[in-house]
């Protein structure tokens, strides 16, 4: 094995960078959803938590606009998913 010094050490910033790309888009997301959650009521959230991530954001328009109630957002639910991280 060759020794290595600053001149033969490879640097490889790509997985930095895209680790900096996926925080920053995670913390972008995470403020949208806090900044809509303001207007939800916590009933209303639990009964969004089944819908797939395909369908949530028009769900959660749909909600909004329309003011529904848990009941109805879980039957507005097409592609329902488990929650499997439930305590």
């Amino acid at each position: 094995m060759t020794e290595q010094s600053y001149e033969s050490h490879a640097h490889r910033p790509t997985l930095t960078a895209a680790a900096g790309v996926f925080t920053f888009t995670a913390i972008v997301v995470f403020a949208m959803v806090a900044i809509r959650q303001r207007s939800l009521l916590s009933k209303q959230i639990t009964a969004l938590r089944f819908a797939s991530d395909a369908e949530l954001p028009a769900l959660l328009d749909k909600t909004l606009a329309e003011n529904l109630q848990p009941d109805q957002i879980k039957r507005a639910i097409t592609n329902w998913q488990p929650d499997l991280h439930r305590t």
